[in-house]
């Protein structure tokens, strides 16, 4: 376990360098040093798995991405993680079908988990609802709702903020909200890139 953790700290400072290749591969590593008998053991630990999704999304690796297969059902965190994570962006330009398909799930998932369930120093709901909320403001960005999508990100971040501190970050929207395509485009201001 510790070993899969110390290649989680490797991805993560990695990618605060901007070493894409090298968090990728860290990654995977602590994927190989957690197998899924581990984490049957620890329910909640699931999202050390989602390790190698959340770099992707870091570095916009969404071919890669894409070829991510959906976690099996038993791991609720990692799958709440893939839910809103995982890319929608290739679709055709202007369409919501696949992000709000995604956003029901991720809603879904969110209601459905339990109030104990906990991912590191976190409940579960609360990381899945941080992602539930970015796949909705991403949502309102596919439908052109600029202020509602600005408005989205805000509350996004602002339930990032509310959870506990912890190292590496619990899959951190931030990068994802800093280059949402809604950022800085209202009336001048920041918008979801000054949070």
């Amino acid at each position: 376990m510790y070993l899969g953790h110390n290649y989680g700290f490797l991805a993560f400072s990695a990618s605060m360098l901007g070493r894409s290749k090298e968090s990728l591969e860290a990654a995977r590593s602590s994927i190989k040093a957690v197998p899924p008998e581990m984490l049957d053991m620890m329910p909640g630990m699931d999202f050390f798995a989602s390790e190698p999704l959340l770099v992707m999304v870091r570095f916009g690796m969404w071919d890669l991405a894409l070829k991510e297969p959906r976690p099996p059902e038993k791991y609720k965190t990692l799958l709440a993680l893939w839910l809103t994570r995982a890319p929608w962006r290739r679709r055709p330009r202007g369409s919501s079908r696949m992000p709000r398909r995604r956003w029901v799930s991720s809603k879904k998932l969110v209601a459905s988990l339990p109030e104990d369930l906990t991912a590191d120093q976190n409940k579960a709901k609360s990381i899945a609802e941080v992602g539930a909320k970015a796949v909705e403001a991403r949502l309102a960005e596919k439908e052109h709702k600029v202020k509602d999508a600005i408005k989205l990100w805000e509350e996004a971040v602002g339930l990032e903020d509310g959870l506990a501190y912890s190292e590496p970050a619990d899959g951190s929207i931030r990068s994802e909200a800093t280059s949402a395509p809604s950022a800085g485009r209202q009336e001048g201001q920041g918008g979801a890139g000054r949070v």
